[in-house]
């Protein structure tokens, strides 16, 4: 998904990028397997941690960052909370993105303009994000683990975004700011 060319870390030219075939529920995709024991998840040592991405992008590119700590991906937003983890994975720390918080400002853009079917799709869309991150977590925790999310700087969407310097326009800084505050 993430290919080195001409010195510089971008995607990779995939022909149906991002496509998820059959049931996924519970599975996870392991990326890295970190330092330590290089065992799979099922054999982890007791107190291990996991970092956990939505997609495979955003898990390699902290996989990169920090090739000492296990990533695995959950293909979506939906299926963070759901991976199947074992007993010895104590700690989770979700790779999260601003999804939603990209939805609230182009709700507000929409508004601005007076459109307002746009601003509800949109409104509707950023709710449904941050309530899915919400359950994920309380899931995780609810299965005893304790839960951190890793955010990307304000004013960047992932962290792959972060990591290529592509900056969200430069209009919504002042939102961006608004909307780390938050997290």
């Amino acid at each position: 998904f993430l290919e080195y060319r001409n010195g510089r870390w971008g995607k990779a030219p995939l022909e149906r990028p991002k496509m998820i075939l059959g049931s996924f529920g519970g599975a996870h995709i392991p990326l890295v397997k970190g330092a330590g024991p290089r065992v799979p998840l099922s054999k982890a040592p007791a107190g291990s941690s996991v970092r956990v991405s939505e997609g495979i992008e955003d898990g390699l590119t902290l996989a990169m960052a920090d090739p000492r700590r296990r990533v695995v991906a959950a293909a979506t937003l939906g299926n963070m909370g759901g991976i199947w983890l074992p007993d010895a994975i104590e700690a989770v720390e979700l790779i999260c993105q601003r999804d939603g918080e990209v939805r609230a400002l182009r709700a507000a853009e929409a508004r601005g303009r007076g459109d307002t079917v746009e601003a509800a799709k949109h409104g509707e869309a950023a709710q449904q994000i941050e309530a899915a991150l919400e359950r994920a977590i309380g899931k995780l925790q609810t299965a005893g683990k304790r839960v951190a999310c890793l955010w990307p700087h304000a004013g960047f969407k992932d962290f792959n975004d972060q990591l290529l310097g592509k900056r969200m326009d430069q209009t919504h800084d002042a939102a961006w700011g608004e909307c780390a505050r938050r997290h």
